[in-house]
């Protein structure tokens, strides 16, 4: 649900156990990309070095501090 007169980041619930609740900003960004079929495996990575000795193992470690710093 979305009440446009208090905008997209005030005026966004979900029905979570049988009441609506306001979103959360990161809810409302899934919400879109869900609209928009796109998931999150699909986005490019902006901002990180590729080079051949790049391994999934160091690009997840990357992708942890990234997350845990935001």
């Amino acid at each position: 649900m979305n009440l446009r007169s208090k905008g997209k980041d005030n005026g966004t619930y979900i029905r979570v156990a049988g009441t609506s609740r306001q979103a959360f900003p990161e809810k409302i960004k899934e919400l879109e990309m869900e609209g928009a079929r796109i998931s999150w495996d699909e986005l490019t990575c902006v901002g990180y070095p590729v080079s051949g000795d790049t391994t999934a193992k160091k690009f997840g470690e990357e992708l942890e501090k990234r997350i845990l710093r935001s």
